[in-house]
């Protein structure tokens, strides 16, 4: 899977993932990153599924190794960023906001999102 290919797929998850298949989505994520051990947004996949399965220990370890291998991976930021605001980090989702101004001076649809969810005028659907 190109990287590419990949963003795209993490971006369509939160909108295509059900409840019940998340831990297919699990499995699937593992065994993609199980074939490519160095690809930031496969990290980034994996943690997004730990957030949503509520392993937050495990989500935040996956996506401070995906910051590691890209500390520009926007979606990871944006993700951490609502990790932190479930687990009521504030000043830490804050700080990924900075990040994200940094890296899309004119905006971009992280940063978006990410404003939205630490403000609360959005919520994810699950």
């Amino acid at each position: 899977m190109t990287k590419r290919a990949h963003l795209t797929y993490i971006r369509k998850l939160p909108s295509n993932l059900k409840k019940k298949t998340i831990k297919t989505h699990l499995k699937l994520s593992k065994n993609i990153q199980n074939q490519k051990k160095r690809d930031s947004d496969g990290w980034t996949l994996l943690a997004f599924t730990n957030r949503k399965l509520k392993n937050y220990d495990e989500a935040e370890s996956l996506y401070n190794k995906a910051l590691r291998l890209d500390p520009k991976n926007k979606v990871a930021i944006e993700y951490q960023g609502e990790l932190f605001v479930e687990l009521n980090r504030l000043d830490e989702a804050n700080a990924n906001l900075a990040k994200l101004r940094e890296l899309c001076p004119n905006s971009c649809e992280e940063l978006e999102m990410l404003e939205k969810y630490i403000s609360g005028s959005q919520v994810k659907s699950w």
